[in-house]
Order: C-alpha cells, then sequence, then structure tokens
C-alpha cells in the first residue's frame, strides 16, 4: 500500500465492543464506515450507528465475520476500498488477504506479504526457541482431518484441548480418549476462535500465570514494547480479568518486553501484535504470537495514553511512527474486566437493560436479542489509578454501576473476584 492511497470507504467487520470504537475513528479520519453484519446481530446498536451496513449473509461468527469470500464479497458489493478485520481470527486468515488483493481491496491490521508467515504457529515457536526462550509444551494446530492422537504423544498426560488462541475446550487423561476430545471441541473451536483447528497443551500449573506482552512493530525492523498485561480470572469465555503490570514491573516482566521484542523482529512482522507467555517460578515459557489487535488493547491504551487504531495504516503505507521507547513505559496500572453473557439454547434472551459507567466499552445495547450467536462479550469495564490497588478499587466502584437486565452474566463472578 503506498503512501498515495487514500480510503475513501471501509467494511468494518467485527463485533461487540470493537465497532463503536473503529467507527467513532473513521468518522474522525473523514472515511465512511459500513459495518458488517449477521442475522444474530440485526439489532445490535453499532448496526444503527454506522454510516452503511452490509449483510454478510450468515447467523454464525464462521458463516459471517470469519467467512473471507463473504466479506471481500461484502466489501466490493459496498464500494469498499478497504477491511478491518477486527480482532478475530479473520485478521489471521491467508485467504482473506489473498481474495482481496485479488479484489483490489485493502486489508487494514497486517502486512499481508508476512501474514501467512507471522501467523504460523510452528514458525513462531521455532523463531521463538532461537531467541532463547524456553517453549511451553504444546502440539502444532491440528487440522480437521487430524485426530491428534499422534501429536499427543510426545507431549504426555495431562492434556487441554484449546482453540489457536488459547481458550480450553477440554481436558484428557488418557490417551485413548484424545481423538474423541479432539472431535467433540472442534464445533466449540470454530464458534469461539472461527476455524475447527485446535491445539493440544499441557495445562499451565496452578502457580503459573498467563502473560501478554504488546508490541508495535514497524517495516524497518524497530519494535516497541508497550507493557504486559496479566490475567487473573478466566472462564469458557477466555480472560475476564486482566491487569497491567504498571511502571514498576518485576525483571521477569520487563524480560519479557526484551524476549518479545526479538521474537517479533524475528518473524519480520510489521502492525501491532500480542506475545503470550505462562510464567511459573520466575521463568517465562513461550505460548504464541497473536498477530491481531487483542481484547485489551483498549488497557494498554489507557495506561500510555495511546491510541492504536492509526498506527495500523500508516505502518501499512510505510511511514515512520516517531514513537521513542518512552512511549512504551505504561505511566499508571490499570485493571479491566470483561463483561459476558451466558446465554445458552436456542431461543436467546432479550437484554431489557444494560447500565454502564463512563468509560466503559459497550458492545452490545438494551432491546437486543442475545442468542448463543451473538457475541458473549457485552462490555469492557476498566479502572485506572496511580498503584495496583488504586486501579483495583476504580474497577470495583465502576462494577457497582453496571446494571444487566434480561440476561445471565458473570458480573457477580466479577464482583466476588474483586473481593
Amino acid at each position: 500500500m503506498g503512501d498515495e492511497h487514500r480510503i475513501e470507504r471501509v467494511l468494518v467487520c467485527a463485533r461487540s465492543v470493537l465497532v463503536p470504537r473503529l467507527l467513532a475513528h473513521y468518522r474522525s479520519e473523514g472515511v465512511e464506515a459500513v459495518v458488517g453484519f449477521s442475522e444474530a446481530d440485526l439489532e445490535a446498536p453499532w448496526v444503527e450507528e454506522a454510516d452503511y451496513a452490509a449483510y454478510l449473509n450468515g447467523r454464525t461468527a464462521e458463516d459471517s465475520y470469519l467467512h473471507p469470500e463473504r466479506v471481500v464479497s461484502a466489501a466490493m458489493d459496498a464500494g469498499c476500498d478497504a477491511i478491518h478485520p477486527g480482532a478475530s481470527s479473520l485478521a489471521e486468515s491467508v485467504e482473506l488477504y489473498h481474495l482481496a488483493n485479488s479484489a483490489n481491496v485493502a486489508v487494514i491490521t497486517a502486512d499481508p506479504m508476512v501474514v501467512a508467515r507471522a501467523a504460523d504457529r510452528g514458525f513462531q515457536r521455532g523463531i521463538a526457541e532461537s531467541r532463547g526462550a524456553r517453549l511451553f509444551p504444546a502440539s502444532a494446530p491440528l487440522g480437521e482431518d487430524v485426530d491428534g492422537l499422534e501429536a499427543a504423544m510426545p507431549l504426555g498426560l495431562p492434556l487441554d484441548v484449546c482453540t489457536t488462541h488459547g481458550v480450553r475446550l477440554a481436558q484428557v487423561t488418557d490417551l485413548s480418549a484424545v481423538s474423541d476430545a479432539v472431535s467433540g471441541a472442534r464445533q466449540r473451536a470454530r464458534r469461539l476462535a472461527g476455524s475447527a483447528d485446535v491445539v493440544l497443551s499441557r495445562p499451565v500449573p496452578s502457580n503459573a500465570t498467563p502473560r501478554t506482552t504488546l508490541v508495535v512493530a514497524e517495516r524497518v525492523g524497530r519494535v516497541v514494547p508497550l507493557g504486559t498485561t496479566t490475567a487473573t480470572l478466566w472462564s469458557p469465555e477466555g480472560h475476564v480479568w486482566v491487569e497491567n503490570l504498571g511502571p514498576d514491573s518485576s525483571e521477569v516482566d520487563s524480560d519479557l518486553g526484551r524476549r518479545a521484542e526479538e521474537i517479533v523482529r524475528g518473524l519480520r512482522w510489521v502492525g501491532v501484535a500480542a506475545v503470550r507467555w505462562a510464567v511459573w517460578d520466575d521463568e517465562p515459557y513461550f505460548v504464541q504470537v497473536s498477530t491481531r489487535l487483542p481484547t485489551s488493547f483498549g488497557l494498554f491504551e489507557a495506561v500510555h495514553g495511546l491510541d492504536l487504531l492509526p498506527p495500523q495504516l500508516t505502518l501499512l503505507q510505510s511511514k515512520p511512527l516517531g514513537w521513542g521507547r518512552s512511549d512504551g513505559q505504561p505511566t499508571r496500572w490499570g485493571a479491566q474486566a470483561r463483561l459476558v453473557h451466558r446465554v445458552s439454547g436456542d431461543g436467546g434472551a432479550v437484554l431489557d437493560k444494560l447500565v454502564l459507567p463512563e468509560g466503559a466499552w459497550p458492545g452490545a445495547g438494551a432491546g437486543q436479542t442475545v442468542t448463543v450467536d451473538t457475541h458473549p462479550l457485552l462490555a469492557l469495564v476498566t479502572g485506572l489509578g496511580d498503584s495496583p490497588e488504586d486501579a483495583r478499587r476504580a474497577l470495583g466502584e465502576a462494577l457497582a454501576a453496571v446494571e444487566v437486565v434480561g440476561v445471565p452474566t458473570n458480573l457477580t463472578q466479577l464482583k466476588e473476584h474483586l473481593r
């Protein structure tokens, strides 16, 4: 993409909390935004907020938001010259880039020349190992025609069956149960991650903590680490309570930034990437690099005072960001909770009321019908402070202001975790 390329209209192919943020961003840039939507999100408030809307001809995520052919077709029909694939696995779909390139439609968030290599989990592990990182025991992604038994044998037991971005779907303690567990997990993996590929992984020890280091990489090989977050509460929907490690992080956490910088440079990545770790006994183990915006990117923005959306286009246009290492230093602490719905069954439920505190990112609206095909994330709620305790206290006050009527959620679990 050259410097002279001017985007006039973009297809926002995202769901939940990211959509209003993207709409506001493109509106401020004078770019028309077309929101792609599925049948399940027909009543979502962000569909009405967009300049235009494009039906993606499906109900489930895999048949709409994560379907490269339908996404590119929608972009062409709507006269878009770019696609923003949001924070889903669509951003790592090689097929999307091939189809978009053939249609002369740009894809914002990633460099199409390196996305196939950088998103390859096996290639990532090779780069990480060559940079001296210990590897978390796990298999490569298992395609739909692989039963997992051969991959499981060298790993040992017990094993978790996970989506490719780390959500645990099942656990097995007997090799004879691996094939059935892998097969049974694929449908949930497709719903949660947009792909039926799964990964076999040794369970993270109970005394270990997951970490995510966010980095921004320029085309010239310059990488700026933006600090690290840790998840302290997770559920079937993924991590639902995340905290940044603040200005005075430990030596181990500071080392994660250096290691992440080396790995991302080795991938020759351009753009924003999240390097995921599991840390126990003060030793970090590399899990994977996610070459897309993490759900918690707003927390990184809040503690740094940065906006991570404009750099995505700037980097793809080969323009320098001009960021120094000081831009990667957080100035305060933050804690973020993810309010998710727990709707099950075929009928769904009506979200009669959703009251959020100032600064929260809404992902749904009152009056909307919520189903199993609606993104589970209803809102992101963040607290900031001059210390970890201040940030948690601010988040607690924000959660106390949340009101949800009509659908079951994890709000009680979040409040109990704070206590």
